[in-house]
């Protein structure tokens, strides 16, 4: 009797596949590389999105410095007519016709103290980057050294021209009294917004010809005219630096 050996494939123990461990492997390899490429791809978007916020911000502080070396130009117009009004006035209340002018002398008295301009940075753009974290897009150590540096003119104002100017006013409008009469002052401020209406000469009179008076008034001008001066030199700088940031930020932005 023939025996026929039969030849069985065992089959894989259970829980197996049968797969060789480098096909394993390789799943690992695409699996980490899918999640890697994902990684890569997500890093990238937000880079990209964060590069765009970087040059909108960019865009929007320029604009504000344009806003700055505009009202800064408009400061120093009216500083520098404040200034000439000033010197006439000063000439005219210490000259020998201070009566006969005195109508010119009660107008440019009231007038002047109504021309100030604030000096006042925009700093909208700067104060967002700083509250929403904002700053941490610039990556450029430099163009935040610039931009801080620049930003300084808040402290400046703060603690200079700003208190300095209120408190001249204050101590101006407090001696008003002494020389000018208040009836005279009230019909002034009703004409200037009807230049029709002229005021006859005979209104305008002083409460005092005492020369220790009038040099108190003119003293207190000449510390606005000072003031005035000043505050225009340093925003004469101002506009320097504000028109160079707006140059380096532009070059390095690529914005021309």
């Amino acid at each position: 009797m023939e025996v026929h050996a039969h030849t069985h494939k065992e089959s894989p123990p259970a829980g197996r596949t049968g797969k060789k461990w480098t096909h394993y492997v390789w799943e690992f390899l695409m699996l980490f590389l899918a999640v890697f490429c994902g990684f890569l791809a997500e890093n990238l978007r937000e880079h990209q999105i964060e590069k765009k916020r970087e040059k909108e911000y960019i865009l929007s502080m320029i604009e504000d410095l344009k806003e700055d070396t505009s009202s800064f130009n408009l400061v120093i117009r009216a500083n520098t007519s404040s200034c000439l009004r000033i010197d006439t006035l000063i000439r005219l209340l210490k000259g020998k016709e201070r009566d006969a002018s005195a109508k010119r002398i009660y107008y440019l008295a009231r007038l002047i103290p109504l021309n100030d301009e604030n000096l006042v940075c925009q700093n909208k753009t700067f104060e967002q980057l700083k509250g929403s974290g904002g700053l941490r897009l610039i990556h450029n150590s430099e163009t935040l050294n610039k931009i801080g540096a620049y930003y300084q003119i808040d402290k400046f104002i703060e603690s200079g021209p700003t208190p300095m100017q209120y408190q001249n006013r204050r101590d101006l409008i407090l001696s008003f009294d002494q020389l000018f009469d208040a009836a005279t002052m009230q019909e002034i401020m009703k004409t200037f917004t009807d230049p029709s209406v002229n005021l006859p000469e005979s209104h305008f009179t002083f409460m005092s010809n005492d020369p220790g008076i009038i040099n108190s008034f003119c003293t207190r001008y000449h510390f606005i005219y000072s003031t005035k001066k000043v505050i225009s030199m340093e925003t004469k700088k101002f506009i320097d630096q504000a028109t160079s940031l707006i140059g380096y930020l532009k070059e390095e932005y690529h914005l021309h």
